[in-house]
């Protein structure tokens, strides 16, 4: 069984991609990622700040459904947002606090801006890894 699908692959290829990003999830970071878990699946989604929250919850807990016989390991999310925009620490948090499905899952993330997305708009890519 594969780790992963190609919509997988083409959300790892786009953060790493990200170059002006405020932390810096390289190709060794995915690699050791992808080594270290047996299956890893994935969202992305476009919101707005007053949405995010709401919107990251509802499909979070869809994923989980779909692997609810996997155990979660760690969690990389990547925050996109318009170049004139910035995102504020409570939000990062709040986002952090509903992605901690357990004590010791472990999250790394990065924010980025990217140029093609409206003021007010944010998009989100999410993988998650499973044992």
């Amino acid at each position: 069984m594969n780790k992963y699908n190609e919509y997988i692959k083409s959300y790892i290829d786009e953060i790493i991609s990200a170059k002006d990003s405020e932390c810096v999830i390289d190709k060794n970071d995915m690699d050791s990622f992808v080594d270290r878990n047996n299956i890893i699946d994935g969202f992305k989604i476009e919101v707005t700040i007053d949405n995010i929250l709401d919107k990251l919850a509802e499909t979070l807990n869809g994923l989980l459904e779909r692997n609810k016989f996997n155990k979660c390991n760690e969690i990389i999310f990547s925050l996109y947002h318009a170049e004139t925009a910035e995102v504020n620490l409570g939000i990062l948090d709040r986002i952090i606090d509903i992605l901690r499905t357990t004590e010791d899952v472990d999250i790394l993330w990065k924010t980025s801006n990217k140029k093609d997305l409206e003021p007010g708009k944010l998009e989100m890519i999410v993988l998650i890894g499973f044992e």
